[in-house]
């Protein structure tokens, strides 16, 4: 915007910086903001200058203590060029220069300021050949932020896994419900085959499907060298029982819902729905009731009707590995990746409802419930 002086437009053009005087009515550093997002795909910027910002920002603390700001007139600050600081309060400073930047150019800032700094002093020595020279090294990460920044990575990585992991186990089911639609299976139950059988061998065959894609997962971890996940050869085991007795609980949760449909696309789809309603959005939505101090507690209790979902138990225990080293360092605590509050509740519960949708596959399977039925119509009212 205008602000800057000829002499200063003067060499910033001579040092090959071309500057775009913004539209009329730009004349702080909100509405330069404002416009910035309007023209963000008319062309690539990391910055720009506002130079005579109207608005005022509030001198910190420590500043204040240094040049006896408090309490004095805009006329008696020692060390401070009046011509700085907002008339109505001693306390702000309208600043010379604002120097907007964009966030994902890490050296916008002191580009920016070189540039600046380098045409000023060109004018202010009146030599067009002065120089003004920036080093920018960030420093590296503390190794508690670079932990910090891995546990939240982990943490996501986490999250996402759980949306194709929803989609996996209603995949199996296709194969399934294809045979009892075609009749298949009832031409392979005619000829002899046992109803159990038929279910342990489809079982066993899809888990060693899922077992393939373990693999694969955990060879990715290992590429990117996930170490929250699979650091070490505890949280690498753990991690793969984890996946195991998920799929071990599932697969047979999902034969149980295939008996409700007749098409197999209509059963996949529907089948991975319901698995991401009681998987990834049962996950995130608990998360949220844990940050909520009004809520926690009820969340806390119900946490235990969550646990009867495979998929929830799948993304809790996910999460609690992907924390658990932070845990380790930050708070000193050593806790075992099959510890109680890390996967060792998770891998309880996932052992048991795997038994559960085993044998209420078989019940479904023998009808054992029209039997019940019938028994009891027997009992109560006789034969008819």
């Amino acid at each position: 915007r205008s602000g800057f002086s000829d002499s200063i437009i003067s060499n910033f053009q001579s040092n090959g910086v071309d500057l775009n005087r913004a539209p009329y009515g730009v004349v702080e550093s909100v509405n330069m903001s404002l416009h910035l997002l309007d023209v963000r795909f008319d062309a690539q910027r990391y910055g720009a200058y506002v130079p005579q910002d109207t608005i005022s920002i509030e001198i910190p603390e420590s500043y204040r203590i240094a040049f006896n700001l408090n309490g004095q007139t805009n006329n008696t600050i020692a060390g401070v060029d009046p011509s700085f600081l907002d008339n109505s309060n001693s306390t702000e400073i309208r600043p010379q220069l604002t120097i907007m930047h964009n966030t994902t150019g890490f050296h916008s800032v002191p580009a920016y300021f070189a540039e600046y700094t380098k045409a000023f002093l060109q004018d202010s020595t009146l030599n067009t050949q002065a120089e003004f020279q920036i080093a920018s090294h960030p420093l590296p990460l503390t190794a508690r932020k670079s932990l910090e920044l891995k546990a939240i990575l982990s943490l996501f990585a986490a999250l996402f896994l759980l949306i194709p992991f929803c989609y996996v186990p209603a995949t199996f089911v296709v194969f399934v419900v294809k045979e009892r639609y075609v009749k298949a299976k009832h031409l392979q139950l005619v000829s002899g085959l046992n109803q159990t059988v038929y279910w342990l061998g489809t079982y066993i065959w899809d888990i060693v499907n899922y077992i393939v894609i373990i693999c694969g997962v955990m060879l990715v971890f290992r590429a990117f060298n996930d170490e929250d996940l699979t650091g070490d050869l505890e949280s690498f085991q753990a991690v793969f029982v984890l996946f195991l007795l998920y799929g071990m609980a599932t697969i047979p949760l999902a034969y149980c819902l295939s008996f409700l449909f007749e098409n197999h696309t209509t059963a996949q789809i529907s089948i991975a729905a319901m698995l991401f309603v009681k998987g990834f959005l049962l996950v995130v939505t608990s998360a949220l009731l844990d940050g909520i101090s009004g809520t926690m507690e009820l969340n806390s209790q119900l946490k235990f009707f969550y646990r009867f979902s495979p998929a929830f138990c799948f993304g809790e225990g996910l999460i609690n590995l992907s924390v658990r080293r932070l845990r380790n360092v930050i708070l000193g605590e050593n806790i075992s990746p099959w510890d109680e509050e890390i996967i060792g509740r998770s891998i309880r519960y996932l052992i048991l409802e795997c038994l559960f949708f085993l044998g209420l596959l078989l019940f479904i399977e023998y009808r054992i419930h029209k039997k019940i039925i019938s028994f009891c119509k027997s009992t109560l009212f006789g034969k008819h």
